[in-house]
């Protein structure tokens, strides 16, 4: 999303999402060459609408398996661009395999559902992510 070191309104996006893997010794990512999907939105001529998401809950585990939550604050609102009949269109997702693995289940998840609109947002460089709690274990 835009970041500061770029184009304060970006008005189009392309992100691809690459398969990857573990390096042999489990330390690292082997990162591959082999798109999975990829992603494109044109928001040029659209008029976004602030709107906020915050606070963003993490889940996570502990060191003994139990489980934790913690929210985190973007103090930057994000900018909703509602998308219709008439611009639906501007954003395409495409799966490189729609058989395969990642293909499959994103094929599964989104069927023929088409987008409804596009959130972006320009953090300031400060957020605040608080404290983890414990979230009891069901009996």
């Amino acid at each position: 999303m835009p970041s500061l070191n770029g184009p304060t309104h970006q008005p189009t996006w392309s992100v691809t999402c690459r398969q990857a893997g573990f390096t042999e010794d489990r330390t690292g990512i082997d990162r591959r060459d082999r798109a999975l999907f990829s992603f494109e939105a044109d928001l040029t001529g659209l008029t976004p609408e602030p709107v906020n998401n915050t606070p963003i809950t993490g889940y996570g585990t502990d060191p003994v398996g139990g489980l934790l939550a913690g929210p985190m604050n973007v103090y930057q609102p994000y900018q909703y661009h509602l998308l219709d009949d008439t611009t639906r269109a501007r954003v395409r997702l495409t799966v490189t395999d729609p058989a395969d693995g990642v293909g499959r289940h994103l094929t599964d998840l989104l069927a023929d559902s088409r987008a409804a609109g596009v959130w972006t947002y320009q953090s300031a460089p400060v957020a605040a992510h608080n404290r983890p709690y414990c979230i009891p274990a069901k009996g």
